[in-house]
């Protein structure tokens, strides 16, 4: 009797031990992709000449606003942190921002930019008002993307265009019908991680 017991128990601790085995697997094989932190860098926009043109002719101005600075060569966001894995996919956050204006008049400011990168889509979302919207889409299919030593992530020539959110947003403040897809420029992106 005692032996068969002994058996039953035997056999019972093989199969929990087995099934313990295959847990671990799964939770082994279900484990993303490590991503490691972003810790500096900096995105600069260089603005689409036609788009800029236009809303200077509309009196709209645009403006950098916080940490952001315009320069000869475009607009400057320092990147402060985020996360990217190889892809590459993950996140890059920004102080500053964008301000469209009128003098005197109506004034959005996006800022906080965090830019998104997934398998099929790269999208900018910003800071508007108390709420979070997306601002820009990116078009990565003619970027070039690599990195190189300080600079782990190179991104030149990110296509943005006005997303949906941001349109409808200057579309409520400047009285005017903004569409989604409204060039308006290219990104660098040059973020150092780990």
């Amino acid at each position: 009797m005692q032996e068969v017991r002994r058996g039953r128990r035997a056999r019972f601790a093989v199969r929990a031990t087995v099934g313990l085995v295959a847990v671990g697997a799964t939770l082994v094989l279900a484990t993303p992709l490590s991503a490691d932190p972003v810790t500096g860098g900096k995105s600069v926009l260089m603005p689409d000449h036609a788009t800029f043109e236009g809303l200077a002719d509309m009196s709209i101005g645009v403006e950098a606003t916080g940490a952001a600075k315009f320069r000869r060569n475009g607009a400057k966001f320092p990147i402060t942190g985020g996360d990217v894995r190889e892809g590459p996919r993950g996140s890059i956050e920004h102080r500053g921002g964008m301000a469209f204006l009128r003098r005197g008049g109506p004034r959005v400011k996006f800022s906080k930019f965090t830019i998104e990168i997934g398998r099929n889509k790269t999208k900018l979302f910003a800071k508007s008002g108390r709420s979070e919207v997306r601002f820009l889409d990116l078009d990565l299919s003619d970027a070039t993307i690599g990195g190189s030593e300080g600079v782990n992530l190179r991104i030149s020539g990110a296509e943005g265009t006005l997303a949906k959110q941001a349109a409808e947003v200057l579309t409520d403040v400047f009285d005017f019908p903004f569409r989604k897809g409204i060039p308006v420029g290219d990104f660098n992106i040059r973020a150092q991680v780990g």
